[in-house]
């Protein structure tokens, strides 16, 4: 299952986010905070599975959350006010947000990242390469499904993974034997 990624595209923190995600790999589903406002019904699931007050979820270098004057209304308000209020406008919720099933992330703290995303069991990374398992196994997959031997470009665009990383799986694969090249730049499975 991908992780679900919640950003301003023109927020810098969620720009460095989303470039960390990237650079490590991470498959992730993009989704605009402001255009695609979280519900109180996410917001009510995301908060309990944070395990954080709900106080942690507002945006308080926001302007919008100054202009509310809301400082004082989240440390009075019950809960169920405040979950109505974040409802109202993604810019009042703090973001990044990354959502799986067993975590919430809240802001971009990388070390908190690191240890949550890549220690998750799915993106565990293979100490000798540094390549992240699943995409090897990602890569196999695709070429024994494949009737023609394959360039990584379009192993890249049929698995939805970063060609770079496709050649390093490639790299990998091709160091192990499990696949090889029966015409320059072409790849498929050794039988």
């Amino acid at each position: 299952m991908k992780y679900l990624f919640l950003e301003y595209p023109k927020c810098s923190t969620c720009k460095k986010a989303k470039k960390w995600l990237e650079e490590n790999n991470i498959i992730f589903e993009d989704r605009h905070i402001v255009e695609k406002n979280p519900t109180k019904k996410e917001l009510t699931e995301w908060i309990e599975k944070s395990g954080l007050p709900v106080s942690k979820f507002f945006n308080t270098s926001g302007v919008l959350y100054r202009e509310m004057n809301l400082k004082e209304r989240v440390k009075t308000a019950e809960k169920d006010q405040l979950i109505d209020i974040l409802s109202t406008n993604g810019m009042l919720v703090k973001r990044p947000l990354v959502i799986m099933d067993k975590f919430v992330l809240v802001g971009f703290k990388e070390d908190e990242w690191r240890n949550k995303l890549l220690e998750d069991k799915k993106y565990k990374k293979n100490i000798e390469g540094g390549i992240i398992m699943d995409n090897i196994e990602i890569v196999l997959n695709a070429l024994k499904n494949s009737k023609e031997p394959m360039k990584s470009g379009e192993i890249a665009e049929a698995t939805g993974i970063d060609k770079k990383e496709v050649d390093k799986a490639i790299k990998k694969l091709k160091s192990e034997e499990k696949i090889s090249s029966p015409k320059r730049c072409y790849y498929s499975i050794n039988e």
